[in-house]
């Protein structure tokens, strides 16, 4: 059983589900106790079993009865898949002992801030787009009722851009670039603002011009549907011009496509 739980060395009551911040706290210390020896935990980030020798994770103990997992956060969250992966963001330890009898249900923790901007990111909806084709045109900081900022999974956002599909194509807006030479990482978090309930559905794009050979796709998202997971998406754009963010109604018609790029920005 889980008998300890300590954030950069301060002990904290267990539950499950329960929320650290990766953006600030610095390591994770976990320690369980069985009649029997314990076998080395399984480690599970965003869906992926880490391997053994993952960077950022150490273990003590195995096939004692007392055994220590410490994490360190900022290693660990290298081993995310990039450019994007879905929030909230879920580490699992799966403990067993020698004869792989499960010792209680998994330790689950929900990683909470990697999407936060930097103090001095530029967000888009400061920046004209030259090119914006949106059922109920690009809407920047506001959502599809008109209201300040967006909600995603019970998030408010203050920022972003809400991009709906149109009737007949994407919704659209390009960025010329030309102006912020240092800024050349896209970061937003994408989904269907939760007005929609259950409904709506959304392929998210982002596409790049350097000048020279036409537009580019760096990314393409899975569909992403009312009630849904968000996507943490961090993206390095290259040396390019222009900026394209694309909508797609998936395929089924664009009703409840309420798209929103939280927190879109450069930096």
């Amino acid at each position: 059983a889980l008998v300890s739980l300590a954030v950069d060395g301060a002990v904290r009551p267990y539950q499950p589900d329960l929320a650290i911040d990766a953006a600030t706290a610095r390591t994770l210390a976990l320690t369980w106790e069985d009649a029997n020896p314990i076998a080395r935990p399984e480690v599970v980030l965003a869906g992926r079993v880490l391997s053994a020798e993952a960077a950022g994770v150490a273990v003590a103990g195995v096939g004692t009865r007392r055994l220590t997992l410490e994490v360190v956060l900022s290693d660990l969250v290298k081993q995310l898949p990039t450019p994007a992966v879905d929030d909230p963001l879920w580490l699992l330890v799966h403990c067993r002992d020698a004869a792989w009898s499960p010792s209680g249900e998994p330790v689950r923790l929900r990683l909470d801030g990697l999407g936060r901007p930097a103090p001095d990111a530029l967000y888009l909806s400061d920046l004209e787009a030259t090119v914006a084709q949106a059922h109920g045109g690009l809407r920047r900081d506001r959502d599809y009722g008109g209201d300040d900022g967006f909600e995603l999974r019970g998030r408010h956002l203050t920022r972003g851009l809400l991009l709906c599909p149109r009737a007949d194509g994407p919704g659209e807006a390009v960025f010329d670039l030309t102006g912020h030479p240092e800024r050349r990482t896209l970061c937003a978090s994408l989904g269907i603002e939760d007005a929609t309930g259950l409904i709506g559905s959304v392929v998210f794009a982002v596409e790049v011009d350097d000048g020279a050979d036409g537009w580019r796709r760096l990314y393409t998202s899975e569909v992403r549907r009312g009630g849904g997971a968000v996507t943490l998406l961090r993206l390095p754009l290259g040396p390019c011009r222009r900026l394209r963010l694309l909508c797609t109604d998936a395929g089924d018609s664009h009703n409840s496509d309420h798209a929103v790029w939280g927190d879109a920005r450069l930096e």
